[in-house]
C-alpha cells in the first residue's frame, strides 16, 4: 500500500528520541526500548492488530503522560489510564500487597466506553499479562475474551512499567509501605490523604498542629506521627491541657522543685524533660491559660525548660504535637490564644475530617469495632445490612468515639448468635436515619412541606421522615423544612430526636 512519508518521518523522529533516552536509561529500560524498536521495524500485516499506530509513537505518548504526572498517586493513575489504550486492553490494575495490614492496595483503570464490562483482575476469562514493578507490586493487564492480545504487547508493557517505576516507588513509600496506623480504619479518599499527611509529618522535624472535632482520633494520629518518625525510640508523653488547673499544668509540663508550692515534697521533672529526644503531645491546647501559653512559648523559643521554683534552665530537644477541637485561627482572632504561640505550633497542619464527611469508612469501622466488642462479650451474632445503612445515614456528632460506644452497646444487647437488625439500635437511629422499618411511625410522605405547614400533631413524624429522606444530612433537611440549621436542632431537641448528650 501507499506509504505516508510524513508518518515515516515522524516515526523516525520518535525512534531517535527513544534511542537518546536509552543511552541514559537504566539497563531494564534500555533493554525494553530495544525490544520496542525491534517490534517497530518488524514486518507488519496489512490488517488486524499489526495495523495499529506505530509502537514507538504510542510509547512516546506514554512517556509524555509520565512526565506530566502532578504527583505519585495521580501519576500512577494516569499511567494506568494511558496503559489501556496503549495495549488495546480492557483493564489495567496495579496491586501492592500490604503485609503489615494483611491486605493490599490497588489502583485501576478500564475502558471508558464500557468499564462495567472489563473483567476484574482476579477473573480467569480473557488474556492476562502481569509484570512486577518494584518489591511485591505488580501491574496486571487484561483483554476481553473476544479480543486478541497485540503482538507487541509484551514489549510495550515492559517499557511502560519501566517508565512508571519511579512513580510507583514513591506512591508505595508514601501511601502503602509506610508503617500502618493502628486503629485508623477506612478506605475513603479523605482518610487516605490523612495517612499520607501522617507519613509526611512523621519524616519532618517540625512541630505539628492537629485540628478536628472531638472523637475523630487526634491522639491516634499524634502517636502515629511519633511512631513513624525518627524519634520513635524515645518517649512520647502526653498531657490533656483541659484536665488540670493552671498551676498543675505548669508543674506537669515544666516540673518543680521541693517547696515550690504546697504539696511539692520532692523535686520532680516535667513532661518536657521526660520527653527529651522524643515527642510531647498536648491535647486540647486551646484550653491553656494565658500564663501557661506564655511559658510554653518561651520553652519552644529557647529550647530549654525551667522547673517551677527553680532559676536554672535545662536544655531540651522535644518535638511538640498539639491538638485542638476548635479553629485555632478563630481563637487567635478572638484574643483567647497567642498568635506567636500558634505560629510555633502550627508549622505542619493536619485536619482530621469528621465521620459524617467520610461515610464510606463507617462500615469498615463498624465491623472492626463489632469484632472487638463481640469477642469481649462472647457473641457470634452478625450485623445486618440494615444496621449498616442506618449507621451510615446518622450524623455522628461524637464521631468515631461515638460509633465505638454504639457498637459496644449493640454487642452487649445482642443475642449469642444470629443476626443483629435495626430494631436493636437505639431509638434515634430508627427515628432519624435509614429506611422505614416496622418501628418507624407513619407520617407525611411529601418531604417538601415546611414545618409551619404541617399540623402540630404530625410534626415529630414529619421531621423524622425528612431526616430519613436526607439520609441524616441536617443541613439539607433544614433547607427542605424551611428552617435554619440551628432552628432544626432546636426542633429536634424539643421533639426528642437528638441522641443523648447532644
Amino acid at each position: 500500500g501507499k506509504v505516508d512519508a510524513g508518518a515515516v518521518a515522524e516515526a523516525r523522529r520518535e525512534w531517535r528520541a527513544l534511542q537518546r533516552l536509552a543511552r541514559v536509561a537504566t539497563p531494564r529500560l534500555a533493554s525494553v526500548i530495544a525490544r520496542v524498536g525491534e517490534s517497530a521495524h518488524a514486518p507488519r500485516p496489512a490488517s488486524g492488530h499489526g495495523s495499529q499506530a506505530d509502537p514507538v509513537a504510542r510509547l512516546r505518548a506514554f512517556v509524555e503522560c509520565v512526565q506530566a504526572a502532578p504527583g505519585a498517586e495521580e501519576g500512577v493513575r494516569a499511567c494506568l489510564t494511558a496503559l489501556v489504550p496503549l495495549l488495546g486492553a480492557s483493564a489495567a490494575v496495579i496491586v501492592l500487597p500490604d503485609e503489615a495490614a494483611g491486605g493490599s492496595a490497588e489502583l485501576r483503570a478500564s475502558q471508558e466506553a464500557a468499564p462495567e464490562s472489563a473483567p476484574p483482575p482476579e477473573s480467569t476469562s480473557g488474556e492476562e499479562a502481569a509484570v512486577r514493578v518494584v518489591g511485591p507490586a505488580r501491574v496486571q493487564v487484561r483483554w476481553h475474551p473476544d479480543a486478541r492480545r497485540p503482538d507487541d504487547a509484551a514489549a510495550l508493557l515492559d517499557a511502560a512499567v519501566a517508565l512508571m517505576t519511579p512513580l510507583v516507588e514513591t506512591w508505595a513509600r508514601l501511601a502503602i509501605l509506610a508503617p500502618p496506623v493502628t486503629g485508623l480504619v477506612g478506605r475513603s479518599a479523605s482518610l487516605a490523604e490523612v495517612r499520607r499527611a501522617i507519613a509526611r509529618a512523621a519524616r519532618a522535624p517540625f512541630n505539628v498542629l492537629i485540628e478536628g472535632e472531638s472523637g475523630v482520633g487526634k491522639e491516634l494520629v499524634a502517636r502515629a506521627i511519633h511512631a513513624m518518625g525518627p524519634r520513635a525510640a524515645a518517649r512520647c508523653c502526653d498531657l490533656n491541657c483541659a484536665a488540670l488547673p493552671d498551676e498543675l499544668v505548669e508543674s506537669e509540663l515544666f516540673g518543680h522543685v521541693r517547696g515550690a508550692f504546697t504539696g511539692a515534697m520532692v523535686d520532680r521533672s516535667g513532661l518536657f524533660e521526660e520527653a527529651n529526644g522524643g515527642t510531647l503531645f498536648l491535647d486540647e491546647v486551646a484550653e491553656l491559660t494565658p500564663r501557661a501559653q506564655a511559658k510554653l512559648l518561651r520553652v519552644l523559643q529557647q529550647q530549654e525548660v525551667r522547673r517551677v521554683g527553680e532559676s536554672v534552665s535545662r536544655p531540651i530537644d522535644v518535638r511538640v504535637v498539639a491538638a485542638a477541637n476548635r479553629d485555632m485561627r478563630a481563637e487567635v482572632a478572638a484574643g483567647r490564644f497567642r498568635a506567636d504561640l500558634l505560629y510555633r505550633l502550627d508549622v505542619i497542619h493536619l485536619r482530621i475530617p469528621p465521620l459524617r464527611e467520610r461515610a464510606d469508612d463507617i462500615p469498615g469501622l463498624a465491623e472492626h469495632f463489632w469484632r472487638l466488642a463481640s469477642e469481649r462479650v462472647g457473641t457470634r451474632a452478625t450485623l445486618t445490612p440494615g444496621v449498616m445503612e442506618r449507621l451510615q445515614a446518622y450524623d455522628w456528632p461524637g464521631n468515631v468515639r461515638e460509633l465505638q460506644n454504639v457498637i459496644a452497646a449493640l454487642a452487649v444487647g445482642a443475642p449469642s448468635s444470629g443476626r443483629v437488625g435495626p430494631a436493636h439500635l437505639p431509638p434515634v437511629f430508627r427515628q432519624c436515619t435509614g429506611e422505614d422499618d416496622d418501628t418507624a411511625p407513619d407520617g407525611p410522605r411529601d418531604p417538601h412541606l415546611t414545618v409551619a405547614a404541617a399540623r402540630e400533631r404530625f410534626e415529630r413524624d414529619y421531621v423524622g421522615q425528612v431526616l430519613r429522606q436526607c439520609r441524616g444530612n441536617r443541613t439539607q433537611a433544614a433547607r427542605t423544612l424551611g428552617l435554619s440549621r440551628q432552628g432544626l436542632l432546636k426542633s429536634m431537641h424539643r421533639l426528642g430526636l437528638l441522641a443523648a448528650g447532644e
